[in-house]
């Protein structure tokens, strides 16, 4: 009896090395297998880099940090006068699109010149801001 059980390792061990890869056994890092797709953008119009949107089921751009020359700190609305963005804020629609994602915003930004609507859900309180914003003009060469 125990020698069917030491057989019996002996064959587990043996088919357990030959289902395993050879680079399991290398002990080599492994490459990213996964890339978060909608990680950081920069809008070169807005001057600003871009997060995902915060929280699950979440729609917009987060703003991550801000130019110092970024037209997102000086807007204007008719309401409240001149406001800006601050990192965290969220950035939901702009020219009155809705935006879903990093992504789409760089995207929508790149064809839009001048002065374009812009609402701003603030990262602390949550309340919505609509106002204007000015468009860096960018060159392409």
């Amino acid at each position: 009896m125990k020698f069917a059980a030491k057989g019996l390792a002996v064959c587990a061990v043996t088919a357990a090395s030959m289902l395993a890869p050879a680079w399991a056994s290398a002990r080599t890092p492994l490459p990213l297998t996964y890339a978060p797709v909608d990680f950081l953008y920069y809008s070169p119009q807005l001057g600003a880099s871009l997060l995902p949107p915060a929280g699950f089921g979440q729609v917009g751009a987060q703003i991550g940090s801000i130019a110092a020359n970024s037209p997102l700190r000086a807007m204007w609305s008719p309401s409240i006068g001149r406001f800006h963005a601050d990192p965290g804020d969220t950035i939901v629609s702009l020219s009155h699109i809705p935006i879903w994602n990093s992504g789409h915003l760089t995207k929508i930004a790149s064809q839009l010149r001048g002065c374009v609507a812009i609402t701003i859900r603030d990262g602390v309180t949550g309340v919505l801001y609509s106002g204007s914003v000015d468009l860096l003009p960018v060159y392409y060469p």
